[in-house]
């Protein structure tokens, strides 16, 4: 998995695109990177948001959909956005008055402090993995579930689930779809490695039940079937009451 460091890289290097320098290729991005944010809207945001918190934003068009939406919602009322990432990162993405560029490692202490129990939006989108390889998860999540008012919702989206994966390519319809994908059937997933650094039913599962003892409504959501890696990834949505 890549780390906040390699992403640093990533961000700076001129050669790349945008989803390039988010870690991703135009086999996964090209023609479905567009679809993203439609998604993320539709379940978490409802147009009445104060401050919307993305968590390792990246610099690619779901962030620069963001950044449009809360534009386009200030002609109604007032709404900011904070991105969090790399400096690096960061400097790829426009100014605009109501966007608020955080380029900090998360968690940071004075930025939880500083925005504890205001958000009525956390996003962090296709991060969760590299956190768990990198980072103690569970401390990235309790601290970005803290930012959350009452009312509030956080997305941890694109989650790439290795079980779920090993479903799909052992149904029929998956190993038709990796064969018109790839040009022949995935008889190596009798061979799939579920290594501990990767994400399974057990912990997606975890993370439901973890935060629902913590007193949060959580759901387990499917991607829009629009989206590049939607038979193979999902999202978590909890909502604090």
């Amino acid at each position: 998995m890549i780390s906040f460091e390699d992403f640093k890289s990533l961000a700076k290097n001129d050669n790349l695109n945008d989803y390039e320098k988010v870690g991703f290729g135009a086999v996964h991005r090209d023609k479905k990177e567009k679809f993203i944010f439609q998604d993320i809207k539709r379940k978490v945001l409802r147009g009445n948001e104060k401050l919307i918190i993305d968590i390792g934003c990246g610099c690619s068009k779901p962030v620069k959909d963001l950044i449009t939406y809360c534009e386009f919602e200030r002609e109604r009322e007032r709404v900011e956005v904070v991105l969090v990432d790399s400096k690096e990162m960061l400097d790829n993405l426009p100014n605009k008055t109501f966007v608020k560029k955080k380029d900090i490692q998360f968690p940071d202490k004075n930025f939880v402090r500083q925005y504890y129990e205001k958000a009525d939006v956390v996003i962090i989108y296709s991060v969760l993995h590299h956190i768990y390889f990198h980072q103690n998860f569970i401390d990235f999540l309790d601290n970005a579930i803290s930012l959350l008012k009452k009312g509030g919702q956080m997305l941890i989206g694109d989650i790439p689930n290795v079980s779920k994966k090993k479903r799909f390519l052992s149904s029929d319809f998956g190993k038709e779809f990796h064969k018109k994908f790839s040009g022949d059937y995935p008889e190596y997933i009798k061979c799939i490695d579920f290594k501990k650094q990767e994400i399974l039913d057990d912990l997606v599962f975890m993370i439901l039940q973890r935060y629902r003892n913590m007193g949060f409504e959580t759901y387990l959501l499917p991607q829009n079937e629009n989206l590049p890696l939607c038979y193979t990834r999902e999202d978590i949505l909890i909502r604090k009451w």
